[in-house]
């Protein structure tokens, strides 16, 4: 993968990653791409979620586990 192509798939995550960091559940996750509190997209059958929209979520405040970021970005 080319280093440009590397940036681009490192800032989208699945519901999956979503769920773990934030300790969310899959219906949680959804609720929050279709409210658009967090920004998602669909790829095929799955969601792709964005990680700048992670951390805007929660800076926001809205969130309670900030420390979860950390998680995604490993």
């Amino acid at each position: 993968m080319n280093p440009t192509a590397s940036r681009i798939a490192s800032r989208w995550v699945t519901i999956k990653v979503v769920m773990e960091a934030l300790q969310l559940k899959d219906e949680a996750v959804r609720r929050l791409i279709l409210s658009g509190e967090i920004y998602g997209k669909k790829v095929g059958k799955e969601w792709r979620i964005d990680l700048e929209s992670i951390e805007e979520f929660l800076d926001s405040g809205r969130s309670k586990a900030k420390v979860a970021l950390a998680r995604l970005r490993k």
